[in-house]
């Protein structure tokens, strides 16, 4: 390229540069002071780990340990509507967006606006490298010379329709998406140096940009770990724009197998892969591994209807899945798996002819593979998008600028093609800023996300506990009626039904009349609709005994032991004078084999009634439980002497008897 020529196409790039910038600003300038939400409170508001003070090497370090868990996150809905708390522990945790989440906390602890400019400029960085690469597969061996004229216009527009897309928004207002957002720059980042690597024809700069690509895909893997499908991502662009098909060069394809080897097996040394995680997280959902493959199907083709007609009200926080049976339940599964067998299969027939869409199409179905294929996640969420999408706009503007080719010698129709374009950026400028509104507070998103999603239970439960927050009792009653009444349909129990009915009507306060809910629901064994309810009562009275005794009854029924102990320790501090709380949590110390935490609530029991029949009992069961046959007996008789009724005693001293015989 002549001297001129390229100082006028190094300008030209940095005007469309100026221009992506400046899009992006005026599309998310009114989303710097939209509140946290859902899943940022365990990950940044309540997380310890990330409250830096200072910046001393082992409190950086320190961020890589801030793996949210159970404790430290706001009462929410989960995907069955139970209300839960989450808290952090001491595990490595993509260690790259903590860090700057982590920063982001030193100098502006829970002040949103400098997380939602940090992600604005992440989320222009990563339009920039996209730029950037789009330009370079131009260069590569099967495209370069093929779209000299129109490939500044091909980079630009298909790198602003992904950058000011709607279904963008999740990824980038949501604040804890961070991790999204730096997964998606760092792995864009590394296909960038890999193909600069690929084109250069200096040795040490070549091996130079292949070392900055391993670089870049370990800080991706370190923000997200749906970044572990890189390797297969660059096998695509081997096949698409360097390899010949038939295979014929066996050592460099020896070469390109052996690296994506390595790759995945760095990523999953850094993952650590547990199928443990992988067979408990489908025990907790209400579909099927098989169930979630076919739901999924519709999911895909769900999130293309999104991204190519990007109608503000169509995107939600929450969607309305109906899960996916079989093949013909509901029937467009079946028409889903048909046509993505057949959109995949066009791309991989027209590879060879077509390499830049071909490629685009099946970038986009290799990425969604971690998150919408075979993993327990949740069925859908919108920021998923942000990765897969990256090129999915390039064959647009492709067939786009062919059409306008078409036309040039027409100069209106050619005029109106411009006028189209430009109408169509600002659509999507529009829609996003629109979009963003939405996400202004829990009580806007919410109320958006039942209007999207009316047989959401999730979006009904989370807007009464947002109104809760707020003061709203009857407001969030009137919601929370919506959730429970529907569960009780499903039951399909007409008594239950009407004691619910009953506890409605009665004059109560609130939490009672949740509470009373409950109490029907745990009667018909709906233990988890139960402590649906029973969270709901203790939204209202966070100090509600009754509730909290329930809850922690059922958990440890289903030894769910963390859970349990959280409502056995609140009974004891709301009713340190009850000696229910202690004889409760002292048996289930005892069946968990806790006995020397055990004594310590034996005791407290006979503190409070040295008479108290069921407390010799425990003891009993205490000692037997140990092997203790004569200690046992001596309590379980001493029980029984208090209360002769008392069938735990009886039952433990036939268990004793048939010991000794």
């Amino acid at each position: 390229m002549l001297p001129n020529l390229l100082i006028h196409y190094q300008k030209k790039k940095i005007t469309l540069i100026f221009f992506i910038t400046l899009l992006i600003v005026i599309s998310y300038s009114n989303t710097l002071d939209c509140s946290w939400h859902l899943d940022d409170f365990a990950n940044i508001v309540n997380n310890n780990k990330l409250h830096l003070n200072d910046l001393k090497v082992t409190s950086l370090i320190n961020c890589f340990f801030a793996r949210p868990s159970e404790d430290n996150q706001q009462y929410q809905f989960d995907q069955d509507t139970t209300v839960k708390k989450t808290t952090g522990v001491n595990k490595f945790y993509r260690p790259v967006s903590c860090l700057t989440l982590g920063m982001n906390w030193y100098f502006s602890n829970d002040n949103v606006t400098l997380y939602h400019v940090t992600n604005i400029i992440f989320h222009i960085l990563t339009a920039i490298i996209l730029f950037f690469t789009i330009l370079l597969l131009f260069e590569t061996p099967k495209i370069v010379g093929k779209y000299e004229e129109n490939k500044l216009f091909i980079a630009f527009f298909s790198t602003i329709l992904w950058a000011l897309n709607p279904i963008q928004t999740q990824a980038i207002t949501y604040i804890v998406q961070r991790m999204a957002l730096l997964a998606t720059m760092f792995y864009i980042l590394s296909i960038f140096f890999y193909i600069k690597g690929r084109l250069c024809l200096k040795k040490n700069m070549s091996l130079l940009f292949y070392f900055l690509c391993f670089i870049s895909f370990l800080l991706s893997i370190g923000s997200k770990e749906n970044t572990a499908i890189l390797p297969f991502t660059l096998l695509l662009i081997e096949f698409c724009f360097f390899q010949s098909i038939d295979l014929k060069n066996k050592i460099n394809l020896a070469i390109i197998l052996f690296t994506v080897v390595l790759f995945i097996s760095i990523a999953g040394f850094i993952i650590r892969w547990d199928t443990n995680i992988f067979f408990k997280g489908y025990s907790s959902r209400d579909f099927t591994l098989i169930e979630r493959l076919l739901t999924e199907s519709r999911v895909i083709m769900l999130y293309l209807s999104l991204i190519f007609y990007p109608v503000s009200s169509r995107f939600s926080i929450q969607h309305d899945i109906i899960i996916s049976k079989n093949l013909f339940y509901p029937i467009t599964t079946l028409f889903s798996i048909i046509a993505i067998f057949i959109i995949v299969g066009i791309s991989l027939y027209k590879i060879k002819k077509k390499p830049l869409i071909a490629f685009a199409i099946l970038f986009y179905f290799i990425n969604h593979i971690i998150e919408s294929t075979i993993l327990p996640l949740e069925l859908i969420f919108e920021h998923r998008n942000y990765l897969p999408s990256l090129f999915l706009f390039l064959p647009v503007s492709i067939i786009l600028k062919k059409g306008m080719d078409l036309f040039k010698t027409k100069t209106k129709i050619y005029k109106w093609m411009y006028v189209f374009i430009v109408f169509l950026i600002f659509m999507f400028s529009m829609g996003t800023y629109t979009r963003n509104m939405v996400w202004k507070d829990e009580l806007t998103l919410w109320k958006d996300a039942i209007l999207t999603a009316p047989k959401s239970l999730r979006a009904y439960g989370m807007l009464g506990v947002t109104l809760l927050d707020e003061g709203k009792i009857g407001e969030a009653v009137h919601y929370f009626m919506k959730i429970y009444v529907d569960t009780l349909i499903k039951e399909g129990t007409f008594e239950s039904m009407r004691s619910f009915i009953e506890a409605s009507d009665n004059d109560l306060p609130p939490h009672q009349v949740f509470y009373r809910r409950g109490l029907v629901l745990e009667s018909v064994n709906g233990f988890s609709q139960a402590i649906q309810q029973y969270n709901i009562a203790l939204a209202i009275e966070p100090n509600y005994f009754d509730a909290h005794n329930h809850i922690a009854s059922i958990y440890s029924r289903y030894n769910h032991t963390s859970k349990a102990l959280i409502h056995f320790y609140e009974c004891i501090r709301i009713r340190p004078d009850l000696i229910c709380s202690y004889q409760n949590l002292s048996m289930f110390m005892i069946s968990q084999g806790r006995f020397q935490d055990a004594i310590k609530y034996l005791n407290e029991a006979l503190k409070i009634d040295p008479y108290n029949a069921l407390s010799y009992a425990n003891w009993g069961v205490f000692y037997l439980k140990q092997k203790k046959f004569n200690d046992a007996y001596i309590y379980l008789n001493k029980a029984l002497e208090l209360d002769s009724n008392l069938n735990i005693a009886k039952e433990n001293l036939k268990i004793i008897q048939s010991k000794i015989k």
